[in-house]
């Protein structure tokens, strides 16, 4: 199914488009703002924005790519030795997935 380049491109197409749609939507929804703090002897600038909000959802749709390519790379694990490339594939994907959990609870 996804063996083509063609189809490979198409599909990378799509999981990007749903993405930066989801971006779109979040900056029409929550429009930032600009919020100016004055003290006695300095001002500042800050983003009036909610971070929680729809970032969750950004977080929340990458952390399913990441669940679904933890899958397809837990699959490809006994491949025969031809395709050497699943190794990298295996430890990359495995490396994010690290990244990931430590990422998340820092974060929130």
């Amino acid at each position: 199914l996804f063996v083509g380049s063609i189809s490979q491109s198409v599909f990378t197409l799509i999981l990007v488009g749903v993405q930066v749609l989801i971006m779109i939507v979040w900056m029409v929804v929550e429009r930032p703002g600009v919020k100016y703090v004055y003290t006695t002897t300095t001002g500042e600038v800050l983003c009036n924005q909610s971070p929680y909000s729809s970032f969750t959802i950004i977080v929340g749709y990458n952390c399913v790519l990441l669940s679904a390519t933890m899958y397809f790379a837990f699959l490809t694990r006994n491949v025969p030795k031809n395709f050497n490339e699943t190794k990298f594939i295996n430890l990359t994907v495995y490396s994010l997935a690290m990244i990931w959990v430590v990422l998340l609870p820092t974060y929130f």
